[in-house]
């Protein structure tokens, strides 16, 4: 596999150093299976990899109880704010809707290592859209909207997935508070 091979051979030895191949052009073009062809490719797919959000990096970083939905919520929270949301208090973050005290204390403790600071902070201005992204509040923003029954044309799932891209997400139970009631037969 490249990057075994790309490990092996020093050129990736963390996050970051997936956006600076370009140091080892020589060698990468060298290497058996490889090629000018296969190289540009290469560096036009890590361009391509820079396009992400700071959700997708905290769930890349593999912080402690931190999936794809709570790194979402983490980054809405912050407002893409990586450097906010790095030196984030405790009682800052146990304020988000979701996050409870377990899962912040395991977010700040990361934050709080020197070592997790250094590679968030190599790796986060390698990505282009973090903290450039500009969220419109509409008239659904801040509702929520509960889907019961059957659903025609497309799965809860894929109803709850459209609603999260739109900034409105999932809720597992009903607290008091204004919702939107969808229900098909």
């Amino acid at each position: 596999m490249t990057l075994e091979k790309f490990i092996g051979k020093g050129f990736i030895q963390e996050f970051p150093d997936l956006f600076s191949l370009e140091e080892h052009k020589e060698e990468i073009i060298a290497m058996e299976g490889f090629g000018q062809k296969s190289y540009d490719k290469l560096i036009e797919n890590a361009e391509k990899a820079r396009e992400t959000s700071l959700a997708r990096l905290l769930y890349g970083l593999g912080i402690g109880g931190i999936g794809a939905s709570n790194a979402r919520v983490l980054s809405e929270a912050f407002h893409d704010d990586a450097e906010a949301l790095s030196r984030a208090e405790l009682s800052e973050v146990v304020s988000i809707k979701g996050i409870g005290p377990i899962l912040g204390e395991s977010i700040v403790r990361y934050f709080k290592e020197e070592e997790n600071c250094r590679l968030f902070g190599n790796s986060y201005p390698y990505c282009t859209s973090i903290g450039r992204r500009k969220r419109k509040n509409t008239a659904l923003s801040g509702k929520v909207f509960v889907i019961t029954g059957s659903l025609v044309h497309f799965s809860k799932s894929k109803g709850a997935g459209g609603g999260n891209s739109k900034g409105r997400g999932q809720v597992p139970l009903l607290p008091f508070q204004e919702y939107f009631l969808s229900y098909q037969q």
